[in-house]
This record gives C-alpha cells, structure tokens and sequence, in this order.
C-alpha cells in the first residue's frame, strides 16, 4: 500500500524560521499549538525513530509507523530488510533547515554506540537527561543534499594547509602549543595539537586574539569566524574555520559524513539521510550538552579536502546519491509536465517528499489516484506491486 505521512517538527534555536514553513505551507499569521508559526523550526523527521515517530495516515484512524513496521515488518520493509535489521526502518529521514550554525559534533561508529550506550545505562542515566551523549546503540552515517545554497564545516583541511595558516597567523595564545604541531605534521600530531585547543585554558583570550588578527581579512572562513562569534561570542568552536574546510553546496549537491568525522552545519537547506540514529558529540557552538572527553575518542582525525557528491542518472526521471552506508539510499525524482516516472521492482520501503510542483500517484493498491503536493510525504510498502507518478514536481526518495 501507500500512505501519507504526518511528521514531526523539531523545534530547535538555530532552526530556520521560513524554510521549513514554505515547504508545507505554513502561514505566519496562523500557529501550532498556540505559538506562533515564524520561530524556528529545525528539522522535519520523516521514518520510525522512537523518540518522534511520523504517523500514517489511515481511514480507520492515524497509527505510528513504528507500529506499522511492528505488525509486518516483512510487508512494509521488505523480506530481506527485515531479515537484516529486524523490525526496525534503518534510516532516518529529514528536511533540514538552519538558521544560524549547528554545534560542532561527530557521530560515533557502531562499537562506540553500543559501548557508550550501556555504558551510561550501568550509570542509570535517563534517555532524556540533557547530559547523555548515546540514545541507541546505533551509528550515524549521514548524507545532506542541498536544497539551497548550504555552507557547512567537515573534516580537518590538509595538515599543510593548516600549518602555514597558523604561522601566518603567528598567535601568541598559541604559541607553545602550534610550536609542537610545527614539529609534527602528522595525524598524530593534529591529534594531539586538536586535543590541546580542546582543553586550553583560555579559551576567550584564544578567540578574541584570532578575531583580532583576521578582523581585516576576507576570504570565506575568515568571515565565518566573525559570524559564528555573533552567534556563540567567546566559544571554542569560533576558530574551528582555520581548523576544517569550509564547504559551500550548490542546489543538489551532496556530502557523506562518516562516523568520526568533525562537522557543523552553518546556513541552509537540504535533505539529510542518515542511520536511524540520535548519537551526537558536541564540542561548542552549542547551548547543548558538551562532552570534549567523548567527541575526542570518537574522531578520526583524517584530514583532507572533502569530496562533493553529484547525482548520478539512474532512470530517464531519477538520479541517486551514491554513499557507503548500508542502511540507506537517497534518489531524486524530477518531472516535468506530461513526464511519467514508473516503479515494478520494489523490494524495499520507500519514503518519498515532494519539495516543488504537485503529481498524482497511481496504484494498482489504490482504491484512488492520490493528489500530492508540496511539502507532502507518503510511504510505499514493499508489498506494494507497482506504482506510477505524474505530475510537474521534485522528489526525493529514500530507501534502504
């Protein structure tokens, strides 16, 4: 069968307060639940995560898709899916929109996870404390593919790169600490030169002497440590821009995080897909549970210029996103008028959203054609036999 979706919005301070609104349409002279529409509104989780399950819509009533998955996991998920990853959706899918930067964070591997998972549970620490680090046990691969022009930090620069900027920069507040790394230009020796700015002592007299000396300066990061500091004044993530590579995403470009890997989203939109998990590791630039100890154990340390993911054509209609997580695929499905995008060979689930246009979906399961449009979401079970779109929109799927 196929169903639509009712989703939940996760309402966080560096949410967008219209991107997320003019995707489904939201007024801002009306409100939710009393509040008034133009705040910030993060992310909106599209699958079958216990902390905000999306609800299919049905005739005799709404039910979680947790429970749908639960009841037949073999018909929604599809029998190899559920032979893999038991009743449970692999992946996680989000609009996401960001006002203003994310923390600093990385997401642990899958031993990491489990480890710290029980490791907090022997300490009888609540699922919803603020000071817990592991939701689940599971990893967090993630893929983001823009919507609109989206900037973000990922990974260290080139360890050369990082070397002649801060001796460039000559900064006083550093200068035991860089005069170490100038010595050991490796990735033992980022290691530990990241560790120690983790750790210093004095943290704002290290920002406001980096403001100072690139007050003047106009490339792109340095005009990123000045925005930051707006946003978070005197933290330790400020600097992070001498340290990560600055990425700029063009409207259907993508990047793949893996586990280990520093990052901050900065401003934008896009579709992120990720494993079905809520682990996140935060350094600064956050109001946020910190944890430097566990981010530190978790990174990987690889440094380099990150790699820009371009879709690759898959059907006359559709181009795919290539990763190398296993528990997800991302697909995006664009129609003109009068074009027909065609499906037979479903094995597994399929979560679609439409972010421009409106089409009709057709089914042999259907009693009727469904209408959708922007901003909508609806789900295909595996079981479904074969289904069709029409319309004039932009799709993107997400499957296992």
């Amino acid at each position: 069968m196929i169903y639509k979706l009712k989703n939940v919005i996760q309402e966080y301070k560096w949410g967008s307060k219209t991107e997320i609104q003019k995707l489904l349409g939201l007024s801002n002279n009306k409100a939710i639940n009393n509040k008034p529409i133009n705040r910030p509104m993060a992310e909106l989780w599209m699958g079958a995560h216990p902390k905000a399950p999306s609800e299919v819509i049905k005739e005799n009533g709404n039910i979680p898709l947790t429970k749908l998955i639960n009841n037949n996991p073999d018909k929604v998920l599809g029998e190899k899916v559920a032979k893999e990853f038991g009743a449970k959706l692999p992946f996680l899918f989000k609009v996401l929109a960001a006002g203003q930067s994310l923390s600093i964070q990385s997401h642990p591997n899958i031993n990491q996870a489990e480890s710290g998972y029980e490791e907090e549970n022997s300490k009888n620490i609540p699922l919803d404390a603020k000071n817990r680090n592991y939701k689940d046990k599971n990893h967090k691969p993630e893929l983001i593919c823009a919507l609109t022009e989206f900037w973000a930090m990922r990974g260290f620069r080139p360890i050369p790169d990082i070397d002649t900027e801060l001796k460039s920069l000559k900064l006083e507040s550093l200068k035991n600490i860089t005069e170490y790394f100038f010595d050991n230009l490796t990735k033992t020796g980022l290691k530990d030169f990241f560790n120690a700015i983790m750790r210093i002592d004095e943290k704002v007299k290290l920002v406001r002497e980096v403001l100072e000396k690139t007050e003047n300066l106009k490339e792109s990061r340095y005009q990123w440590i000045r925005k930051l500091n707006k946003e978070h004044p005197d933290d330790i993530g400020v600097i992070c821009p001498l340290l990560l590579n600055i990425v700029k995403l063009e409207p259907g470009q993508a990047m793949f995080l893996p586990a280990g890997e520093l990052h901050s989203y900065l401003l934008g939109t896009g579709m992120e897909i990720m494993a079905n998990s809520d682990n996140v590791l935060r350094g600064g630039l956050t109001a946020k549970h910190i944890d430097v100890d566990e981010l530190l154990k978790t990174l990987t340390f690889e440094s380099g210029l990150p790699e820009i993911i371009l879709p690759t054509n898959t059907d006359k209609n559709e181009d795919s996103y290539i990763s190398r997580a296993e528990e997800f695929k991302l697909f995006r499905i664009n129609l003109d008028t009068g074009s027909e995008y065609k499906k037979t060979d479903i094995e597994t689930i399929e979560i679609m959203i439409i972010t421009e246009g409106s089409c009709r979906i057709n089914s042999p399961d259907l009693k009727s054609t469904i209408q959708a449009d922007k901003g909508d979401s609806f789900l295909i079970e595996a079981c479904t036999e074969k289904y069709s779109i029409n319309g004039k929109c932009l799709i993107f799927k997400a499957t296992v």
